[in-house]
């Protein structure tokens, strides 16, 4: 799992009990933020792009493989 939070990027808030599986991409910039809440689970390959807005993944969220959620503004 890659995690990176550019210079300009908010906050990475990580959960108890969060299960993040391998080749996710979990990213923040641009004054966007991410918050994951307890018991969730991220399967393999999602990409989550926390750009110019927040992101929050509420509490026991299950996201299957592939997913990407994005808060750019287009």
């Amino acid at each position: 799992t890659l995690i990176f939070q550019r210079r300009d990027g908010g906050a990475l808030k990580i959960g108890n009990n969060v299960a993040i599986f391998r080749y996710n991409i979990l990213e923040t910039g641009y004054g966007g933020s991410l918050n994951i809440e307890d018991h969730v689970s991220i399967h393999p390959k999602c990409q989550i792009n926390a750009y110019v807005s927040h992101i929050h993944i509420g509490r026991g969220t299950m996201l299957a493989p592939c997913c990407a959620l994005y808060s750019y503004d287009h």
